[in-house]
C-alpha cells in the first residue's frame, strides 16, 4: 500500500496563488519600486518561496526578474537623460544605482546581451 503524500503549507500556498498574479505582482514592483525593488518583497506578500516566484516570472516573461528590473532601470534613466534637467549622479541615485559604475556595467551587459540576441 503506498503512503499518501501530504503536502506542505508552503505547497498549498502555491498551488492556491495565480502565478499571473505573481508575475503581475512582480512587474509591479519593478514599475512602482525599481529604485529598491525586490523579488522578497512579492515572495514574501503572497507567502510563497523567492524560487518559486523568480520561475514563475522567468516562465512567462522569457527572462529573468534581475533582467526585468535592469531594462526598466537603464529606460527610466534614459528617459531622465533625455528629458529632464538633473545631472548623472541625481539620475543614478534616482534609478537605484549605487554608483557611475554600476549604471556603466548594467548598460553595457544590457548591450551585449541585445547584440548577441539580435544576431
Amino acid at each position: 500500500m503506498m503512503a499518501k503524500l501530504e503536502r506542505s503549507p508552503q505547497q498549498a500556498r502555491m498551488e492556491a496563488v495565480s502565478r499571473d498574479a505573481l508575475v503581475q505582482a512582480a512587474l509591479q514592483e519593478i514599475t512602482q519600486n525599481y529604485r529598491e525593488a525586490s523579488l522578497s518583497n512579492v515572495a514574501r506578500a503572497y507567502g510563497v518561496s523567492l524560487a518559486y516566484v523568480s520561475e514563475c516570472v522567468r516562465a512567462q516573461t522569457g527572462r529573468t526578474y534581475k533582467e526585468l528590473l535592469q531594462k526598466h532601470r537603464m529606460e527610466t534613466a534614459a528617459r531622465l537623460l533625455r528629458r529632464s534637467d538633473l545631472n548623472i549622479q541625481q539620475i543614478i541615485a534616482q534609478v537605484g544605482y549605487e554608483n557611475t559604475r554600476a549604471l556603466v556595467v548594467s548598460f553595457v551587459v544590457m548591450s551585449l546581451k541585445n547584440l548577441i540576441f539580435m544576431q
